[in-house]
């Protein structure tokens, strides 16, 4: 007690992408094979009292994850005043989450056939426990003893139930929504079967604290799924995906050419990554001012894996990447220093490997980096006339020597066809 005394606890409350974060890390702990089951259509479903959480992953790619307000408790609390207007509460529970998994069904990428249904939550182990399933451990329930089980909550008051079925009075009225929610998802992925492991954010947090401080590796790689959520995003907004690519690859490749100027580390290499990739969504509302649509895209934009300040950081980068800090309104000089700092180096590199494509023709065929003291020769080879390009780098340049304080000399080398 006197040692914890001493201490200084940092509480940060979650946001939906953090928590769903670590559910998915519990998923991907255990669940097994899940590197596997994702190579086909699997739909992963997380249930909690105000709200469900839907992830969609599809040959072997994170596609999509959105969250909808309905939670057992909150659908529950909303449906309550109308029970005695209705002889058909399931019906009218049924109807209302029609709305807005409806609406969900128009966002999901099109062509994808599930071959699997993962359903995690609170009301999860009860459930198991009626269907006559081992509540703390991973079970694959049939649709035939789901309905068995939704069977016997339409017809079951909750307070019977909690008598009869030992189960705690604050979580009987709560089952029949979720079953409902279920039965659903069962209807539109058209499975006969789900998987019910048992993963909670707890589990989550402690795997993500094994990785980071005990060199505990997962078998799949979940910084995948937030570049792949960033590609699916992109495409939403119709971007150049030729064009996405060529900078993309040429901020990669500045970014680790330039180390010895930003000292970032590796987590801002996959900021950069997102950055690059999102930047131009803003373009499908309007081009003149697409950087500010871009940046109100990426912060309304839900980002499992990103923090909050993450997320930010990404949202300016690509905000940044068409104009200047100088021009910037103050809510940007109201971001913390460090923070300032790391956009300011990100948006540097972002802005010069865009120049390098300017033409949206990937003209560059190869590009490499050295180094004369702290002038910096950026060589880039290329078969088309590079004046649009070069130009383009030029008017640049400046900010790169501003936030690095180092020179850069460009020499353009022409291939023959």
């Amino acid at each position: 007690m006197k040692d914890l005394k001493n201490k200084i606890l940092d509480i940060r409350i979650l946001s939906n992408s953090e928590e769903r974060y670590y559910h998915t890390l519990a998923i991907m702990a255990g669940v097994p094979d899940f590197d596997h089951l994702i190579e086909q259509g699997t739909l992963l479903v997380d249930l909690s009292a105000g709200s469900i959480q839907l992830t969609v992953y599809h040959k072997g790619e994170f596609v999509l994850s959105q969250n909808l307000r309905l939670g057992s408790l909150r659908i529950r609390d909303l449906l309550a005043h109308l029970e005695r207007r209705t002889a058909d509460l399931p019906t009218l529970m049924d109807e209302y989450i029609s709305i807005d998994l409806a609406t969900y069904h128009l966002h999901e990428l099109k062509g994808i056939v599930y071959q699997n249904l993962i359903i995690t939550g609170h009301e999860l182990s009860y459930l198991k426990k009626l269907a006559g399933l081992e509540p703390d451990s991973l079970a694959f329930m049939s649709e035939k003893k789901f309905n068995a089980v939704y069977q016997e909550l339409l017809h079951q008051d909750p307070s019977v139930l909690a008598m009869d079925r030992n189960i705690p009075t604050e979580h009987a009225s709560l089952l029949l929504p979720a079953a409902i929610i279920i039965r659903r998802m069962l209807s539109y992925t058209g499975l006969k079967r789900m998987i019910l492991p048992t993963a909670g954010l707890s589990d989550g947090v402690l795997i993500a604290m094994a990785c980071k401080h005990k060199g505990y590796r997962l078998p799949y790689d979940q910084s995948r799924d937030i570049i792949s959520a960033s590609r699916h995003l992109s495409r939403r907004f119709r971007t150049d995906r030729h064009h996405n690519e060529a900078v993309e690859q040429a901020a990669l490749t500045l970014f680790d050419e330039t180390e010895r100027l930003h000292r970032l580390k590796a987590r801002d290499r996959l900021l950069l990554q997102i950055a690059v990739i999102l930047r131009d969504c803003g373009k499908y509302i309007n081009i003149s001012l697409h950087h500010e649509r871009s940046y109100n895209i990426i912060l309304a934009s839900e980002l499992i894996g990103l923090t909050p300040v993450e997320q930010r950081i990404v949202a300016w980068t690509a905000r940044l990447h068409g104009g200047t800090l100088m021009a910037e309104p103050s809510e940007y000089k109201q971001l913390p220093v460090e923070d300032q700092l790391r956009i300011a180096k990100l948006s540097a590199l972002l802005r010069l490997a865009d120049a390098i494509d300017m033409g949206h023709r990937q003209k560059v065929q190869a590009m490499s980096v050295d180094w004369e003291g702290r002038t910096m020769l950026l060589q880039l080879s290329a078969m088309d006339d590079m004046t649009l390009e070069l130009w383009t780098i030029e008017q640049r340049l400046d900010f790169f020597n501003k936030v690095f304080g180092t020179d850069i000399r460009v020499k353009i080398r022409r291939l023959m066809a």
